[in-house]
């Protein structure tokens, strides 16, 4: 395994992509990433997004409309925790109940830490570390890192 030779940061509270150094083509390299970010700071036990999982809505927030509901008339609507990566385009009130949305949520385009663009691959939730690794193939370019937030 090839090593970067410095701790990468990124914030989300400051936009933007953060580039490694030069990667070989030919090494692999493992990268770890950590952390998560409140969406809803005013809940002090709940930390809402990490680098691939979005969970812990506050029900207040559920409540208030400001986040689809679990369920909707006893069916499944979103659940909890949910992939950044999913494409899924989720409507409240969902389309075909004969009202317009009044919110949609995205998961994938709005949320999330991403690798070259990427979302990271829906691993295992670690809620205890909100740590992920990934192995891939260096490609003589830098790697891209963001937070969408």
């Amino acid at each position: 395994m090839a090593q970067f030779p410095a701790t990468l940061k990124l914030s989300a509270r400051n936009a933007g992509v953060v580039n490694s150094p030069i990667t070989r083509s030919d090494a692999r390299y493992r990268l770890t990433v950590s952390g998560t970010y409140s969406q809803w700071p005013q809940f002090p036990d709940c930390h809402g997004v990490d680098a691939v999982w979005v969970y812990d809505v506050p029900q207040q927030e559920i409540d208030a409309y400001r986040w689809p509901p679990k369920t909707i008339l006893g069916a499944p609507f979103v659940e909890i925790p949910n992939w950044v990566g999913d494409s899924t385009v989720y409507s409240f009130p969902p389309v075909g109940f004969g009202v317009n949305p009044i919110l949609e949520l995205s998961f994938r385009k709005y949320l999330g830490f991403r690798l070259n663009g990427e979302p990271l691959p829906a691993m295992t939730i670690d809620k205890t570390f909100h740590r992920y690794q990934v192995v891939m193939a260096g490609t003589g370019e830098p790697l891209r890192m963001e937070i969408l937030n």
